[in-house]
Protein backbone atom coordinates (compact mmCIF):
# COMPACT_ATOMS: atom_id res chain seq x y z
CA UNK A 1 0.00 0.00 0.00
CA UNK A 2 1.24 2.95 -1.59
CA UNK A 3 1.98 6.29 1.82
CA UNK A 4 -0.59 8.42 0.65
CA UNK A 5 -3.36 5.48 0.83
CA UNK A 6 -2.78 5.54 4.77
CA UNK A 7 -2.39 9.04 5.52
CA UNK A 8 -5.32 11.77 6.40
CA UNK A 9 -3.95 15.27 5.69
CA UNK A 10 -7.02 16.75 7.00
CA UNK A 11 -6.17 20.45 9.07
CA UNK A 12 -7.82 19.93 12.36
CA UNK A 13 -8.82 23.79 14.05
CA UNK A 14 -8.50 23.17 17.58
CA UNK A 15 -11.44 24.09 19.26
CA UNK A 16 -11.91 27.97 19.96
CA UNK A 17 -9.20 29.12 17.29
CA UNK A 18 -11.39 28.02 13.94
CA UNK A 19 -10.77 30.83 11.38
CA UNK A 20 -12.93 32.11 8.85
CA UNK A 21 -12.15 30.15 5.35
CA UNK A 22 -10.75 32.99 3.32
CA UNK A 23 -7.50 33.03 7.21
CA UNK A 24 -7.16 29.20 6.41
CA UNK A 25 -4.38 27.99 5.85
CA UNK A 26 -2.75 28.81 2.42
CA UNK A 27 -2.81 25.70 0.03
CA UNK A 28 0.88 26.17 -0.30
CA UNK A 29 1.61 25.70 3.21
CA UNK A 30 -0.36 22.68 3.63
CA UNK A 31 1.48 21.00 0.55
CA UNK A 32 4.80 22.08 2.27
CA UNK A 33 3.31 20.67 5.64
CA UNK A 34 2.37 16.93 3.60
CA UNK A 35 6.18 17.21 2.37
CA UNK A 36 7.45 17.34 6.06
CA UNK A 37 5.41 14.54 7.37
CA UNK A 38 6.30 12.38 4.49
CA UNK A 39 10.41 13.14 5.29
CA UNK A 40 9.34 12.50 8.59
CA UNK A 41 8.08 9.05 8.12
CA UNK A 42 4.78 9.04 9.70
CA UNK A 43 2.49 6.51 8.84
CA UNK A 44 -0.82 7.65 10.87
CA UNK A 45 -1.10 10.74 12.25
CA UNK A 46 -3.06 14.13 13.16
CA UNK A 47 -2.59 17.48 12.19
CA UNK A 48 -4.17 19.81 14.45
CA UNK A 49 -4.16 23.64 14.18
CA UNK A 50 -3.77 26.80 16.69
CA UNK A 51 -3.99 30.17 15.57
CA UNK A 52 -1.94 32.77 17.60
CA UNK A 53 -3.08 36.16 18.50
CA UNK A 54 -0.63 38.35 17.89
CA UNK A 55 -1.98 40.66 20.33
CA UNK A 56 0.00 43.68 18.90
CA UNK A 57 3.68 41.55 18.99
CA UNK A 58 3.33 41.04 15.17
CA UNK A 59 2.46 43.27 12.36
CA UNK A 60 3.80 41.34 9.17
CA UNK A 61 2.19 38.11 10.25
CA UNK A 62 -0.43 35.56 10.83
CA UNK A 63 0.71 33.20 13.33
CA UNK A 64 -0.16 29.41 13.64
CA UNK A 65 1.09 26.64 16.24
CA UNK A 66 0.91 23.33 13.82
CA UNK A 67 1.14 20.21 15.44
CA UNK A 68 1.41 16.52 13.98
CA UNK A 69 1.38 13.33 16.04
CA UNK A 70 1.17 9.88 15.23
CA UNK A 71 3.53 7.03 14.55
CA UNK A 72 6.02 5.96 12.53
CA UNK A 73 8.13 2.51 11.55
CA UNK A 74 10.46 4.19 14.83
CA UNK A 75 6.82 4.08 17.34
CA UNK A 76 5.41 7.02 18.35
CA UNK A 77 6.38 10.77 17.21
CA UNK A 78 5.01 14.27 18.01
CA UNK A 79 6.14 17.20 15.61
CA UNK A 80 5.66 20.88 17.03
CA UNK A 81 5.69 23.45 14.17
CA UNK A 82 5.46 27.65 14.41
CA UNK A 83 4.38 29.19 11.39
CA UNK A 84 5.28 32.84 10.38
CA UNK A 85 2.34 33.57 7.27
CA UNK A 86 2.53 36.52 5.43
CA UNK A 87 0.19 39.46 5.72
CA UNK A 88 -2.15 40.85 2.59
CA UNK A 89 -0.03 43.69 1.82
CA UNK A 90 -1.96 46.02 -0.49
CA UNK A 91 -1.88 49.28 1.79
CA UNK A 92 1.27 48.22 3.36
CA UNK A 93 3.96 50.75 1.20
CA UNK A 94 6.68 51.88 3.88
CA UNK A 95 8.04 48.56 4.25
CA UNK A 96 8.34 45.59 1.88
CA UNK A 97 7.25 41.94 3.82
CA UNK A 98 8.31 40.16 1.01
CA UNK A 99 11.48 41.49 0.95
CA UNK A 100 11.28 40.99 4.88
CA UNK A 101 10.37 37.37 4.42
CA UNK A 102 12.95 36.72 1.83
CA UNK A 103 15.40 38.34 4.26
CA UNK A 104 14.45 36.25 7.14
CA UNK A 105 14.61 33.14 4.87
CA UNK A 106 18.35 33.63 3.82
CA UNK A 107 18.64 33.94 7.80
CA UNK A 108 17.62 30.44 8.47
CA UNK A 109 17.97 28.67 4.96
CA UNK A 110 21.44 29.64 4.36
CA UNK A 111 23.47 32.42 6.95
CA UNK A 112 22.80 30.14 10.40
CA UNK A 113 23.87 27.58 9.03
CA UNK A 114 27.12 29.25 7.88
CA UNK A 115 27.18 30.24 11.43
CA UNK A 116 26.54 26.81 12.75
CA UNK A 117 29.20 25.38 11.31
CA UNK A 118 31.82 28.05 12.22
CA UNK A 119 31.24 27.41 15.89
CA UNK A 120 31.47 23.60 14.96
CA UNK A 121 34.59 24.06 13.38
CA UNK A 122 35.78 26.43 16.33
CA UNK A 123 34.59 23.76 18.69
CA UNK A 124 32.43 26.28 20.70
CA UNK A 125 31.00 24.42 23.97
CA UNK A 126 27.11 23.98 23.07
CA UNK A 127 26.14 26.33 26.09
CA UNK A 128 28.56 29.26 24.59
CA UNK A 129 27.14 29.07 21.09
CA UNK A 130 24.87 31.69 19.61
CA UNK A 131 21.50 30.08 19.73
CA UNK A 132 19.87 29.10 16.73
CA UNK A 133 16.18 27.80 16.20
CA UNK A 134 15.37 25.04 13.85
CA UNK A 135 13.74 26.28 10.70
CA UNK A 136 12.70 23.95 7.56
CA UNK A 137 13.54 23.87 4.04
CA UNK A 138 9.74 24.40 3.05
CA UNK A 139 10.62 27.92 4.44
CA UNK A 140 9.60 30.79 1.36
CA UNK A 141 9.03 34.30 1.18
CA UNK A 142 5.29 33.01 1.44
CA UNK A 143 5.66 31.93 5.37
CA UNK A 144 8.20 30.87 7.73
CA UNK A 145 8.34 26.80 9.14
CA UNK A 146 10.41 26.71 12.65
CA UNK A 147 10.48 24.21 15.10
CA UNK A 148 7.66 25.23 18.23
CA UNK A 149 9.94 26.54 21.06
CA UNK A 150 6.77 26.88 23.04
CA UNK A 151 6.81 23.67 23.65
CA UNK A 152 10.54 23.37 24.76
CA UNK A 153 9.86 25.52 27.74
CA UNK A 154 10.25 29.02 25.67
CA UNK A 155 8.11 31.40 25.68
CA UNK A 156 7.33 35.26 25.35
CA UNK A 157 7.07 38.52 27.66
CA UNK A 158 4.28 40.70 27.82
CA UNK A 159 5.37 43.43 25.34
CA UNK A 160 3.23 45.73 27.79
CA UNK A 161 6.31 45.32 30.85
CA UNK A 162 9.91 46.50 30.94
CA UNK A 163 11.94 43.50 30.28
CA UNK A 164 13.93 41.75 34.20
CA UNK A 165 17.45 42.26 34.63
CA UNK A 166 18.10 38.56 33.36
CA UNK A 167 16.21 38.38 30.47
CA UNK A 168 18.42 41.84 29.34
CA UNK A 169 21.84 40.04 30.46
CA UNK A 170 20.91 37.26 28.33
CA UNK A 171 19.69 38.69 25.01
CA UNK A 172 22.62 41.14 25.20
CA UNK A 173 25.10 38.13 25.22
CA UNK A 174 23.28 36.44 22.53
CA UNK A 175 23.49 39.91 20.78
CA UNK A 176 27.21 40.15 20.70
CA UNK A 177 27.32 36.54 19.79
CA UNK A 178 25.18 37.32 16.47
CA UNK A 179 27.73 40.08 15.52
CA UNK A 180 30.67 38.09 16.71
CA UNK A 181 29.87 36.11 14.08
CA UNK A 182 29.17 38.62 11.49
CA UNK A 183 33.37 39.44 12.16
CA UNK A 184 34.60 35.61 11.88
CA UNK A 185 32.66 35.50 8.69
CA UNK A 186 33.96 38.39 6.99
CA UNK A 187 37.32 36.77 8.25
CA UNK A 188 36.86 33.33 6.82
CA UNK A 189 34.74 34.10 3.70
CA UNK A 190 35.33 37.49 2.47
CA UNK A 191 34.27 37.00 -0.91
CA UNK A 192 31.23 35.78 0.54
CA UNK A 193 30.84 38.80 3.10
CA UNK A 194 30.64 41.10 0.41
CA UNK A 195 28.46 39.56 -2.11
CA UNK A 196 25.78 38.76 0.37
CA UNK A 197 26.25 40.63 3.49
CA UNK A 198 26.99 44.22 2.80
CA UNK A 199 24.19 44.19 0.13
CA UNK A 200 21.54 43.55 3.08
CA UNK A 201 19.59 46.80 2.88
CA UNK A 202 16.86 48.19 5.04
CA UNK A 203 13.33 46.98 3.85
CA UNK A 204 11.78 50.38 4.57
CA UNK A 205 11.16 52.69 1.87
CA UNK A 206 12.53 55.86 2.91
CA UNK A 207 9.95 58.12 0.74
CA UNK A 208 6.50 60.58 1.02
CA UNK A 209 4.87 57.77 2.57
CA UNK A 210 7.61 57.20 5.20
CA UNK A 211 7.82 60.84 5.95
CA UNK A 212 3.90 61.04 6.61
CA UNK A 213 3.95 57.53 9.33
CA UNK A 214 6.95 59.08 11.30
CA UNK A 215 5.22 62.02 11.43
CA UNK A 216 1.77 60.83 12.42
CA UNK A 217 3.45 58.52 14.87
CA UNK A 218 5.50 61.47 16.57
CA UNK A 219 2.57 63.21 16.92
CA UNK A 220 1.05 60.23 19.19
CA UNK A 221 4.22 60.40 21.02
CA UNK A 222 4.13 63.97 21.53
CA UNK A 223 0.58 63.47 22.93
CA UNK A 224 2.00 61.64 26.02
CA UNK A 225 4.46 64.67 27.06
CA UNK A 226 3.70 67.78 28.72
CA UNK A 227 4.82 71.44 26.79
CA UNK A 228 8.18 71.60 27.85
CA UNK A 229 9.38 68.23 27.20
CA UNK A 230 7.00 68.15 23.92
CA UNK A 231 9.09 71.40 22.68
CA UNK A 232 12.38 70.10 23.37
CA UNK A 233 11.96 66.80 21.90
CA UNK A 234 10.61 68.80 18.57
CA UNK A 235 12.78 70.91 18.61
CA UNK A 236 15.70 68.04 18.56
CA UNK A 237 14.12 65.60 15.86
CA UNK A 238 14.95 67.68 12.38
CA UNK A 239 18.85 67.69 13.35
CA UNK A 240 19.09 63.94 14.50
CA UNK A 241 16.90 63.03 11.03
CA UNK A 242 19.60 65.24 9.43
CA UNK A 243 22.20 62.95 11.09
CA UNK A 244 20.89 59.98 10.32
CA UNK A 245 19.22 60.37 6.78
CA UNK A 246 17.89 57.07 6.28
CA UNK A 247 13.87 37.23 21.89
CA UNK A 248 12.25 34.36 23.03
CA UNK A 249 13.21 32.77 26.48
CA UNK A 250 12.85 29.77 28.48
CA UNK A 251 12.46 29.60 32.02
CA UNK A 252 13.05 26.72 35.10
CA UNK A 253 10.26 25.53 37.05
CA UNK A 254 10.37 28.53 39.33
CA UNK A 255 10.45 31.21 36.56
CA UNK A 256 14.05 32.33 36.31
CA UNK A 257 15.10 33.03 32.72
CA UNK A 258 17.38 30.87 31.76
CA UNK A 259 18.05 31.20 28.09
CA UNK A 260 17.29 33.40 25.78
CA UNK A 261 16.83 32.59 21.82
CA UNK A 262 16.73 35.26 18.88
CA UNK A 263 13.85 34.11 16.09
CA UNK A 264 12.74 37.35 14.16
CA UNK A 265 15.65 38.03 11.40
CA UNK A 266 12.92 39.99 8.69
CA UNK A 267 14.69 43.08 9.43
CA UNK A 268 18.87 41.99 9.25
CA UNK A 269 20.68 44.86 7.81
CA UNK A 270 24.16 45.56 7.20
CA UNK A 271 25.03 48.62 9.85
CA UNK A 272 26.51 49.77 13.07
CA UNK A 273 26.17 47.02 15.55
CA UNK A 274 25.31 49.90 18.25
CA UNK A 275 21.82 50.37 16.62
CA UNK A 276 20.98 46.90 17.77
CA UNK A 277 21.89 47.28 21.15
CA UNK A 278 19.67 50.76 20.50
CA UNK A 279 16.37 48.98 19.32
CA UNK A 280 17.10 46.61 22.82
CA UNK A 281 17.40 49.15 25.22
CA UNK A 282 14.87 51.46 23.97
CA UNK A 283 12.47 49.80 23.06
CA UNK A 284 11.97 47.20 26.03
CA UNK A 285 13.25 49.25 29.21
CA UNK A 286 11.89 52.56 31.22
CA UNK A 287 13.78 54.69 33.09
CA UNK A 288 14.37 53.11 36.38
CA UNK A 289 15.91 49.60 34.61
CA UNK A 290 18.48 51.79 32.62
CA UNK A 291 19.54 53.97 35.98
CA UNK A 292 20.29 50.28 37.59
CA UNK A 293 21.41 48.57 34.79
CA UNK A 294 22.57 50.12 31.14
CA UNK A 295 26.39 50.39 32.30
CA UNK A 296 26.41 46.99 32.85
CA UNK A 297 24.86 45.85 30.04
CA UNK A 298 27.43 47.88 28.03
CA UNK A 299 30.05 46.27 29.58
CA UNK A 300 28.43 42.68 29.35
CA UNK A 301 27.45 43.25 25.94
CA UNK A 302 31.55 43.99 25.23
CA UNK A 303 32.98 41.91 27.20
CA UNK A 304 30.57 38.48 25.78
CA UNK A 305 31.62 39.60 22.05
CA UNK A 306 35.92 39.93 23.45
CA UNK A 307 34.69 36.06 24.75
CA UNK A 308 33.15 35.10 22.39
CA UNK A 309 35.67 36.00 19.89
CA UNK A 310 38.65 33.91 21.59
CA UNK A 311 36.76 30.79 20.08
CA UNK A 312 37.93 31.93 16.73
CA UNK A 313 41.03 33.42 18.09
CA UNK A 314 40.24 36.76 17.12
CA UNK A 315 41.33 40.03 18.77
CA UNK A 316 38.04 41.99 19.71
CA UNK A 317 40.62 45.02 19.17
CA UNK A 318 40.86 44.13 15.76
CA UNK A 319 37.16 44.13 15.02
CA UNK A 320 35.14 46.38 17.65
CA UNK A 321 37.26 47.11 20.39
CA UNK A 322 35.96 48.83 23.58
CA UNK A 323 36.97 52.33 22.64
CA UNK A 324 35.45 52.18 19.09
CA UNK A 325 32.08 50.64 20.91
CA UNK A 326 32.13 53.89 23.42
CA UNK A 327 33.21 56.43 20.60
CA UNK A 328 30.24 54.87 18.78
CA UNK A 329 27.74 55.23 21.48
CA UNK A 330 28.05 58.35 22.54
CA UNK A 331 27.58 59.89 18.67
CA UNK A 332 25.10 57.58 18.22
CA UNK A 333 22.61 57.73 21.18
CA UNK A 334 20.21 60.47 19.73
CA UNK A 335 19.14 57.81 18.02
CA UNK A 336 17.91 56.01 20.81
CA UNK A 337 15.31 58.90 21.18
CA UNK A 338 14.24 58.91 17.67
CA UNK A 339 13.62 55.16 17.90
CA UNK A 340 11.48 55.71 21.02
CA UNK A 341 9.80 58.52 19.66
CA UNK A 342 8.76 56.35 16.13
CA UNK A 343 8.64 52.94 17.58
CA UNK A 344 6.79 52.93 21.45
CA UNK A 345 3.63 53.61 20.12
CA UNK A 346 2.96 50.72 17.99
CA UNK A 347 5.18 48.94 21.01
CA UNK A 348 2.59 49.99 23.28
CA UNK A 349 -0.53 49.97 21.88
CA UNK A 350 -4.00 49.32 24.02
CA UNK A 351 -4.24 45.87 23.90
CA UNK A 352 -8.12 46.61 22.41
CA UNK A 353 -7.22 48.96 19.59
CA UNK A 354 -4.24 46.73 17.48
CA UNK A 355 -4.31 48.83 14.39
CA UNK A 356 -4.25 46.11 11.14
CA UNK A 357 -1.65 47.55 8.77
CA UNK A 358 -2.87 45.25 5.74
CA UNK A 359 -6.00 47.30 6.22
CA UNK A 360 -5.08 50.85 6.82
CA UNK A 361 -2.39 53.32 5.50
CA UNK A 362 0.36 53.93 8.28
CA UNK A 363 0.55 57.28 7.86
CA UNK A 364 -3.55 57.71 8.89
CA UNK A 365 -4.02 55.70 11.21
CA UNK A 366 -5.14 56.27 14.22
CA UNK A 367 -5.16 54.27 17.57
CA UNK A 368 -5.11 54.15 21.48
CA UNK A 369 -1.81 53.63 22.99
CA UNK A 370 -1.46 51.63 26.81
CA UNK A 371 -1.54 54.05 29.54
CA UNK A 372 1.86 52.68 30.33
CA UNK A 373 3.37 54.59 26.64
CA UNK A 374 3.20 58.11 29.01
CA UNK A 375 5.81 57.05 31.64
CA UNK A 376 8.06 55.27 29.44
CA UNK A 377 8.34 58.30 26.85
CA UNK A 378 8.76 60.75 30.07
CA UNK A 379 11.44 58.24 31.01
CA UNK A 380 13.38 58.52 27.38
CA UNK A 381 13.03 62.18 28.13
CA UNK A 382 14.40 62.48 31.32
CA UNK A 383 17.33 60.50 30.48
CA UNK A 384 18.08 62.70 27.18
CA UNK A 385 18.09 65.99 29.07
CA UNK A 386 19.91 64.19 32.28
CA UNK A 387 22.65 63.22 29.32
CA UNK A 388 22.76 66.46 27.90
CA UNK A 389 20.86 65.88 24.47
CA UNK A 390 17.72 68.19 24.86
Amino acid sequence: MQFEEKCDYTFHYEKGFEVKKDEDISPHLKLCIKDIVKREGFTNFKITVKVIPTDGGNYLARLFEINIYGTTKSGFNNLDIFVKHIVPDEMITIISITDAYKKEVYAYTELLKIYDKLQTDAKVPHKERFKIVKSYEESSSEFIILENMNKNGYSTLNRLEPISYDFARLSVEQMAKFHALSFVLQREQPEYYDRKIKCQKHCFTFDDEWNKFIENFIQISMQCLDDEMKHKVEKIIPVVLKKYPEYHLKTDTEGTIEEVILIDYQLIQYGCPINDFFYFIFGATDREFRRAHLEDLKNIYHDSLTKFLKYFDMDVNLYFSRKTFDRLYKERLDYGLLLAVWFLPILLVDGEDIPDFSKQPAKDMQFKTDKRLKGRLEGVVHDYMEWGYL
